[in-house]
């Protein structure tokens, strides 16, 4: 059936909920915002307002319209045995040109755990790209994202592999079933990471400052490149962790947060669940008015310019 974008978009988690998944997700603050249906967000918002097509089953949401130049889907699947997880698949085919076709594919496990009310999800995004209809080069990564109760996310990593060359027929495990496609998926990713190319991990600290960790291939191994502690950007909350400055934020003195500061800090997050659980963490975790970060007392300081780095008090 064809449907109403707007309306449909602005009940999104309640379709998703009707899948018969877990209801402890919705009192997770993170299942409600971007944090988790973000990309499928963006795959309606971006569909042609007379094309968009979706169609439910009893354990599946699946939307498909159709581009300029090639297809766009997204499919939403709970499996029976398991009401505590579920996938998220999102697929955009591309007719570059003539002789270049590209899939981004991308594979999105939910997992609640029910005792502690925390979400994790693994991405595993594949670039398929096919060259006259023979060859596929395949580029994967793989992104983890963790999420308190209070769905404050805390941890991030993230995994690019080597390129790889495959006959067209690798493209059949984007048909096959979801727990046999992130399989598949795993298989792209040797168990030793040996075709690992770059690695970051960013694990949050205080409130507002994160643990920013790199890691580069270099001479067949994998070097530290950067192992810092940067501020995080409030324009838009503290429930995501993102950086000022993108991945390489600057490296400099973070002041302690005053009690004021800290309150406002807090109180440009919109949602209650996500303020008290700011508070939480500012006082089980670090203590924000009474920690700062010196780079120059730093012994585990990994920068590409040390000397550079800016130091105000």
């Amino acid at each position: 059936m064809i449907v109403n974008k707007d309306e449909y978009l602005n009940n999104i988690e309640n379709e998703v909920m009707h899948l018969g998944i877990n209801e402890q997700f919705r009192k997770n603050p993170a299942f409600d915002r971007n944090c988790i249906l973000g990309d499928l967000r963006s795959i309606i918002i971006q569909a042609p307002e007379e094309n968009i097509k979706v169609e439910k089953e009893e354990n599946k949401i699946e939307i498909d319209y159709n581009t300029l130049n090639g297809r766009t889907s997204a499919k939403i699947v709970k499996l029976t045995s398991n009401p505590n997880t579920f996938y998220i698949q999102t697929r955009v085919d591309e007719n570059v040109n003539s002789n270049l076709d590209e899939i981004k594919y991308n594979l999105t496990k939910v997992e609640l755990d029910e005792k502690t009310g925390q979400i994790k999800t693994e991405s595993k995004a594949a670039t398929f790209t096919i060259i006259n209809g023979v060859d596929t080069e395949i580029t994967v990564s793989n992104k983890q994202n963790f999420f308190n109760s209070y769905g404050i996310e805390y941890e991030r990593i993230y995994k690019l592999y080597d390129n790889m060359i495959f006959d067209k027929s690798v493209t059949d495990m984007l048909t096959s079933s979801y727990d046999m496609a992130f399989s598949h998926m795993n298989g792209f990713m040797s168990p030793s990471d040996n075709q690992l190319v770059y690695a970051s991990s960013t694990r949050r600290n205080g409130i507002d400052t994160a643990r920013v960790h790199t890691a580069e291939k270099e001479d067949a191994m994998m070097k530290v490149k950067y192992n810092t502690e940067l501020r995080l950007s409030n324009e838009h909350g503290l429930q995501e962790m993102r950086i000022n400055g993108g991945v390489f934020g600057l490296t400099t003195y973070i002041p302690k947060l005053t009690s004021q500061e800290l309150e406002e800090t807090i109180n440009n997050e919109n949602d209650s669940i996500v303020r008290e659980g700011l508070r939480n963490w500012n006082n089980e975790v670090i203590d924000r008015t009474k920690v700062d970060y010196d780079p120059e007392l730093d012994e585990d300081l990994i920068v590409k310019n040390k000397e550079s780095i800016l130091k105000t008090r």
